[in-house]
């Protein structure tokens, strides 16, 4: 087990809701491809997704629903940051710029 590191990680699942829970109040089109990662992230931190996890490209977000769990859950993706202030400062900017930064 890595005990010492130069840099923080986390995994992210972005929902149709911000940060604070707050749901979307738009359904844009699901293109990550599309977003402005260095508009949302940190110098120096690097967002990375998980394909997988991902809605297909091109779906209209659906609306959020407070009891459907991961069903929310529109895409996941692993980030790295300096430290781990700046990567949390990165998961938040995540959940609150995506909808502005999807295609409407």
């Amino acid at each position: 087990m890595l005990l010492d590191g130069q840099r923080a990680a986390a995994s992210v699942a972005v929902v149709p809701a911000n940060a604070a829970g707050e749901p979307w109040q738009t359904q844009p089109v699901w293109d990550p491809e599309q977003v402005d990662w260095t508009a949302l992230l940190s110098p120096g931190s690097t967002v990375e997704p998980v394909p997988v996890f991902m809605l297909p490209t091109g779906t209209r977000v659906p609306a959020f629903d407070p009891s459907g769990g991961s069903r929310n859950w529109l895409g996941v993706f692993l980030l790295t940051a300096v430290d781990a202030p700046t990567l949390q400062r990165d998961c938040r900017a995540i959940l609150d710029g995506m909808e502005a930064a999807l295609p409407q």
